[in-house]
């Protein structure tokens, strides 16, 4: 299996950016070559039912199946049909024989996941809006799981009974054995089981990967707040993607919410997980970026960072980078090895002028490609 423009370089206006970094045994630097194609070339959707739509918070797959090089992207969306009285945030499907610009199209004509309430799920836990899918092929039983953020607001029942005194968002597991709708929805409890103040405590903007050769292969990380005090992203680890133990939590310092983590398996001095963030440019723009980590827990932009990859250039409602996602194999974290020490994954990156009020009704879904080079 390969990505787009496999083995081959990319334009020659790509941006090339090397980032030295200190204490990491078996290599100096990293050099990045990056190449972004435009706002709105992996989601393009600026309306549903002839209303504004948004569309952000993009998780990429490459799977694979049927052309070697297919790409699967799950995003949160906005949906809406007025003959049932739906709107709000529900998870769609987009997929790329390839993975190359401007050829993605929707999975199905409607959403993969629906708002909770939708699905005859009134008054319940999860009857509200549903975002920031994190979709991972599960080895131990051959099916594809998806968590992903429940919207629970104040006054709304709690995953652990009672009614939320504040807003106390949920991470839901759902899974399919074909990775596409229906989902099955795991409806009892959210996955993080033993918070010790359920009723005013919120997690957000899951990460999930899964760790070959862990004890506990299944990384979840959550941005998390307890009666009002942000706690920031903590890390939990299980051996079971249904289940996370609060009280094993580690804090992380991870930079910025909603992205993507993977990893360098053949990495020189051991594997290296990388995270797609993004940061200011400098010049006005916010603009994809990554970090590394030894751990998973640990983060760092490095010396002369933080790195600066190419994103959007629009002018009107598009100019900036968030949320954003990267393509690991089988969506579990590895990314794909050419041998000789690079590496190469596709990117995608919600496109706003910022990341939240009217704004956010403008956003779209650019794409990237970036060629990553390790060096001793």
């Amino acid at each position: 299996m390969a990505l787009i423009l496999a083995a081959t370089a990319l334009p020659s206006h790509a941006t090339t950016q090397t980032v030295s970094y200190s204490g990491y045994a078996g290599f100096s630097s990293i050099t990045y070559q990056s190449q972004f194609y435009g706002f709105a070339s992996l989601v393009n959707r600026p309306l549903t039912e002839g209303v504004q739509a948004y569309d952000y918070a993009v998780k990429i797959l490459h799977t694979g199946e049927d052309t070697g090089y297919r790409k699967r992207a799950f995003w949160l969306g906005r949906w809406k049909q007025s003959a049932y009285g739906y709107d709000g945030d529900h998870i769609l499907q987009i997929t790329s024989g390839d993975g190359a610009p401007n050829t993605w199209s929707m999975w199905y004509g409607h959403p993969d996941v629906y708002v909770g309430w939708e699905e005859f799920g009134a008054n319940t836990w999860w009857a509200g809006n549903i975002g920031d899918p994190n979709v991972v092929f599960n080895p131990a039983n051959n099916t594809w799981i998806m968590l992903a953020q429940r919207q629970i607001d104040a006054g709304m029942p709690c995953d652990y009974g009672g009614t939320a005194l504040m807003a106390c968002d949920r991470i839901q597991y759902l899974s399919s054995g074909n990775c596409a709708y229906p989902w099955s929805k795991k409806t009892d409890r959210g996955v993080v089981i033993n918070l010790t103040d359920p009723r005013r405590t919120a997690l957000h903007h899951p990460e999930l990967i899964y760790v070959s050769g862990d004890a506990q292969p299944w990384w979840l990380y959550v941005g998390a707040s307890v009666n009002g005090v942000n706690l920031g992203y903590q890390r939990m680890k299980s051996a079971d993607p249904t289940t996370f133990d609060w009280n094993t939590r580690e804090t992380s310092n991870q930079s910025q919410l909603g992205n993507q983590i993977g990893y360098l398996n053949n990495c020189p001095g051991g594997r290296l997980f990388m995270r797609i963030t993004f940061v200011d440019n400098g010049a006005g723009r916010t603009v994809p970026s990554m970090q590394i980590s030894r751990d998973g827990l640990n983060w760092d932009f490095g010396a002369n960072g933080p790195l600066k990859m190419e994103g959007s250039t629009d002018n009107l409602h598009n100019k900036n980078c968030y949320f954003l996602g990267m393509s690991t194999m089988s969506g579990q974290g590895p990314i794909y090895f050419f041998g000789g020490n690079h590496w190469q994954v596709l990117y995608g990156a919600t496109t706003a002028n910022s990341p939240g009020g009217s704004d956010i009704l403008y956003s779209e879904i650019g794409s990237g490609q970036a060629n990553i080079y390790v060096n001793p």
